[in-house]
């Protein structure tokens, strides 16, 4: 019996120094802040695994945390202390989901998951593989739209594939029938820009319209197809209104459309009228931003005829374009256009909104003619952008290339890496040179000048310019989603005889409007809707640039095929990092060696619809340098800084920010025009110190510090407001639902000021955050020279905020 009890007691002690042990390597932290516990060292916490269980703690090797509340505990490792290499060992498929929607490495279900380096599709794959049940289709619908962003590179079938390959228990049927609604939504979306719905009987076919006079007595909308004669049938109803004593209006956009076009006896170029002769005009071509001009207004009010060459562009154009007295352009020719016998709308991509702009401007029905072109013999692959950069940088210079492109950064970057080259001789169109006379040279003898083996252009050539040399039989496009797909599909279209193009898309990161009423007011004016809906029209056609691109080529009859060829990716990767430290270097070398323009030039140009000659768009640039860092002898330095023009709405907005709120109200009170060219100083001046407010922060020096908590107490109450804060000018906005991270969208959100943060240990070892110096002293630099610290001075600004 004795031994009975001595065993017993024996194991009993056994059990309790089992026990004791345990209990000593279960180190509490952070009691005070965020409590949970750690078994092993310290030292070794950057590379821990996390666990919510004891017992699971107690079956693991190494150094583990443990948290009951996963996610909070994982966050404020991130955001206090930067660790990213925390592994979680997930008990469960809730467990894992926290995992992958943190990016972590998860062990789960005896498999290791590592979502460290998972782009956003990998990783709404990888949240289909762990998800609870009952949140299965909602995570597979949330991973088809995330894939088929990507179509057509993705495909619905490849998409379903990878979807049923990470989650077996997923439906078949269910996958198919929801990728195909997926995808015609996103089609008929896209499509609707192009599509003219409201057809009934007004229709009317191209060819029995051969009597010119026709076009004098009613309202037309011509949307024949490229190289259809279009532009020589606007000719022939030119001439005959000359004829006849009709005057007419020609409206263009762009000044080399109205350079180019119509280029017979008796019309007149708006900037060749000579003091006192308006009334002895017959034909006036002009840009749309200069029918307001007070000499002019005589021959408006007596206009018979008014041709808008490139309608829809020309009307998106005044609805977001570099428009002075927006409101006036817009109500000046609507009622030019109500007063004519005969509006003739001109452009193949006339859809439903040009057709009610005529209508509502007239109270007339409108005539509509189609003419389509063939393009079925005719072949666009679409590629990687960096795959297209890769091929043009192993083939220029061997055979004539021509390259499209919707940004003019991209194209003065190829420029100045290639055109050294010996076997190269190139040549770039922008709207910064389009009017130098070697570039017109060359436009209006495109179809026989062989000088140059390498052609680039921009966006300024949608139109007016027709080559029909079969010289560029290797055309390439390199589209990022700057210019909507229509207009990326018009400027290949240039090229008449090119049988194949090879075109490289690049998806865009914008913030994604979801419908037109996120831009406006409760007072919203015509002009307000109207512009309303061409920026969101817009802004879902360039956040689905690829499928855009792919539907609107089909629409138009080309053969489109995408292609996933990556073999000439790194090569195009390597050949634009070096042109971009190239034409780097020359920019900032050209600004400093140029004389800063006066403010007639800038004035012009926008007059002109942006266009400008280099020399003109260099001095242009400076003065905006000048203007915005408030000094005149510039360094390397302040031009890095300026960064394209990226400080400007830096100081900006922080000039807003420090600025007397009833300065603000009362230049608001006398702002007028459509709601887009309001600049709501006050609305900005309100956020803005809130901002500053919450976080502690000193809008002047940029002292004080700020936590994890205090961001995201902030982010919840702009979250209130969010619609509101996201009609604001400012580059940051608020996503649907509150960020998880918030020192990151917090910092993201200071650096729209100019300032950087700097994280560093606080009581208890929670981070505190701080503006650093060089970046408030920087601004406060630059702030200091341009002598703004208040807003009266800058009264008569008419854009003080650049959209």
């Amino acid at each position: 019996m004795v031994d009975v009890k001595m065993k017993i007691m024996q194991n009993t002690i056994k059990h309790q120094k089992r026990l004791g042990e345990v209990m000593n390597i279960i180190t509490p932290l952070y009691e005070d802040v965020l409590p949970h516990s750690l078994i092993g060292n310290k030292q070794d916490i950057s590379t821990a695994r996390i666990v919510s269980t004891i017992e699971q703690a107690q079956t693991i090797d190494g150094t583990v945390l443990i948290a009951d509340n996963l996610q909070e505990v994982i966050s404020f490792y991130r955001e206090s202390f930067g660790y990213k290499s925390l592994t979680l060992a997930a008990a469960n498929d809730a467990e894992a989901m926290i995992g992958v929607n943190n990016k972590m490495k998860i062990e789960h279900n005896n498999q290791l998951i590592d979502c460290t380096k998972m782009s956003f599709e990998e990783l709404s794959v990888a949240r289909v593989s762990v998800c609870p049940e009952d949140e299965l289709y909602k995570c597979a619908t949330a991973a088809l739209h995330q894939l088929l962003k990507s179509f057509p590179f993705i495909t619905p079938d490849s998409a379903i594939a990878e979807l049923y390959k990470a989650n077996e228990c997923l439906n078949l049927q269910w996958l198919f029938k929801k990728a195909t609604e997926i995808i015609e939504r996103k089609k008929s979306r896209i499509l609707k820009a192009k599509k003219i719905t409201k057809q009934k009987d007004q229709e009317s076919l191209w060819a029995p319209l051969v009597k010119v006079k026709s076009f004098i007595e009613d309202n037309w909308l011509n949307r024949a197809g490229t190289g259809f004669g279009k532009t020589e049938l606007n000719e022939k109803i030119i001439k005959h209104c000359m004829d006849n004593g009709l005057k007419v209006l020609y409206v263009v956009h762009r000044i080399t459309i109205a350079d180019n076009n119509i280029d017979i006896p008796g019309v007149t170029h708006y900037n060749e009228i000579m003091p006192g002769t308006e009334d002895e005009i017959k034909c006036l071509k002009i840009v749309v931003n200069s029918i307001i001009k007070k000499n002019l207004q005589g021959f408006m009010n007596s206009v018979d005829v008014v041709i808008l060459e490139e309608g829809k562009q020309g009307l998106d154009f005044l609805a977001c374009g570099t428009v002075h007295q927006r409101e006036n352009v817009y109500e000046t020719l609507k009622k030019v256009c109500k007063n004519a016998k005969s509006i003739i709308v001109s452009d193949a991509d006339a859809n439903d909104r040009t057709l009610q702009f005529v209508k509502d401007s007239t109270g007339q029905d409108v005539q509509l003619m189609h003419g389509r072109l063939d393009f079925s013999d005719k072949t666009i692959n679409m590629i990687d952008y960096n795959q297209a950069l890769g091929e043009i940088d192993q083939l220029v210079g061997s055979e004539p290339i021509m390259v499209a492109t919707d940004s003019k950064a991209q194209a003065d970057r190829l420029y100045d890496k290639y055109r050294n080259n010996d076997e190269v001789s190139a040549i770039v169109i922008t709207s910064d040179n389009i009017r130098n006379t070697d570039i017109q040279n060359f436009l209006k003898n495109i179809n026989t000048d062989e000088q140059y083996n390498f052609v680039i252009y921009s966006p300024c050539i949608t139109s007016s310019v027709s080559i029909t040399s079969d010289r560029y039989k290797l055309h390439y496009g390199l589209f990022q989603g700057v210019i909507t797909s229509t207009d990326a599909i018009q400027m290949l279209r240039r090229n008449r005889p090119c049988a194949n193009f090879r075109v490289g898309i690049r998806s865009r990161k914008e913030y994604l409007i979801d419908n037109f009423g996120e831009l406006t007011q409760e007072d919203a004016t015509d002009l307000d809707l109207f512009i309303a809906e061409v920026e969101a029209e817009s802004n879902y056609n360039r956040n689905n640039i690829q499928a855009a691109f792919y539907f609107c080529a089909q629409y138009e009859g080309f053969n489109v095929v995408a292609s996933n060829d990556t073999t000439s990716v790194e090569i195009g990767e390597t050949a634009d990092r070096s042109a971009i430290t190239i034409e780097s270097n020359n920019f900032k070398n050209r600004m400093l060696s140029t004389e800063a323009a006066d403010s007639t030039y800038n004035a012009e140009a926008m007059a002109n619809g942006g266009e400008s000659s280099s020399a003109d768009a260099d001095a242009i640039e400076r003065k905006k340098i000048e203007r915005t860092l408030g000094k005149t002898e510039l360094t390397r330095k302040d031009i890095s800084n300026y960064g394209r023009g990226t400080m400007t709405s830096l100081v900006k907005s922080l000039e807003l920010l420090r600025a007397n709120r009833e300065s603000c109200v009362l230049i608001d009170n006398g702002d007028s025009g459509p709601d887009r060219d309001r600049k709501k100083f006050a609305i900005h001046h309100d956020f803005f110190n809130k901002i500053f407010d919450k976080l502690g922060l000193c809008p002047f020096t940029g002292e004080g510090s700020f936590t994890v908590e205090d961001a995201n107490a902030l982010l919840a109450e702009l979250m209130i407001d969010r619609k509101k804060f996201n009609k604001m000018r400012f580059d940051k906005k608020l996503p649907t639902k509150l960020p998880t991270n918030g020192t990151r969208t917090v910092n993201q959100m200071l650096e729209q000021f100019g300032l950087e943060t700097d994280s560093s240990e606080g009581s208890g070892r929670v981070r505190d955050y701080s503006i650093t110096q060089p970046s408030i002293d920087m601004i406060n630099e630059y702030l200091t020279n341009r002598q703004w610290s208040e807003l009266e001075v800058v009264k008569s600004r008419v854009s003080y905020i650049a959209r």
